[in-house]
């Protein structure tokens, strides 16, 4: 009979046995078949296959520690991974990881760099420290055109929070909670300063307006927002600066005779109250 020395799959001969074997040695090729599988498949003990023949031609050419397209991902021996690229990545919810965090961890001191892109986050949602509390939480309105940027800056510069978008002119609202309020821990600088020389409308959109007068001019000042405050410095005395707010509590007008004449104006309740006068304080009629 011819009867090959089996000790894995590869070890079998197709043609064997030959045709003119004798049956009774039949029980050894049923012998070297079963040690030829066993060895060949050691963990296979006691576990039922399921995996179908497509799945397995899945493996088909697969290294260890390398994934090409249409094949399964494998890792290497420390299941390790130098470069994945994937269109779509979501957390797992198998079972009791319904809930699971999505953990990126990159190595040393690495760091978790988006190209040419942005982070979404849903409305409600927001970055938390380690234990899961909010930081900042992110709200989102219907038809946002506005948003906050930030800019860091070089030495000798402080880095800026500003307010952009779409829109023309943007406040920058800080708004408490409660009776809370804003506070400042450090000095209050007021960078904007708009001007005003001659006849015409005092700006609103800076806290200070400094007033040249070229002559007896008549200036007008419109309202502002809920809590605005403006301070008005006469600084070039050219003639008298009447000026008329269109709502004014205290009065009708302000007039500054004199360089280094000012006042200090605060808007609520649909009108422009003054708060003070400065230096040879301005006439309010």
């Amino acid at each position: 009979m011819a009867l090959e020395s089996v000790s894995y799959i590869d070890d079998f001969v197709i043609t064997n046995p030959v045709a003119t074997d004798d049956v009774a040695q039949g029980d050894d090729h049923i012998r070297n078949i079963k040690k030829g599988i066993a060895a060949s498949f050691p963990n296979f003990a006691g576990i039922a296959m399921t995996s179908t023949e497509a799945e397995l031609n899945v493996l088909d050419g697969v290294t260890g520690g390398t994934t090409t397209a249409s094949k399964a991902l494998v890792v290497g021996s420390s299941s390790e991974l130098d470069v994945l690229t994937v269109t779509s990545l979501t957390a797992p919810a198998i079972g009791t990881l319904s809930n699971a965090d999505l953990v990126i961890s990159p190595n040393g001191t690495g760091d978790v760099d988006f190209n040419v892109c942005s982070i979404m986050i849903d409305t409600g949602e927001g970055i938390k420290d380690a234990g899961g509390d909010e930081y900042i939480v992110f709200t989102e309105t219907s038809t946002p055109v506005n948003y906050i940027g930030i800019t860091q800056a070089d030495t000798g510069a402080g880095p800026i929070i500003a307010a952009a978008g779409s829109d023309s002119n943007i406040n920058l609202n800080l708004t408490p909670k409660g009776s809370g309020g804003v506070v400042v821990n450090g000095s209050f600088v007021t960078a904007e300063t708009s001007t005003r020389s001659g006849a015409g409308a005092i700006p609103v959109t800076a806290s200070l307006c400094e007033i040249t007068s070229t002559g007896a001019d008549a200036m007008t000042l419109a309202d502002g927002v809920e809590g605005q405050h403006l301070t008005l410095l006469f600084v070039t005395d050219g003639g008298d600066a009447t000026i008329t707010p269109s709502n004014f509590a205290n009065g009708t007008t302000i007039t500054f005779a004199d360089v280094n004449d000012s006042c200090d104006l605060v808007f609520t309740n649909s009108n422009w109250y003054m708060k003070g006068a400065g230096y040879g304080a301005p006439v309010v009629a």
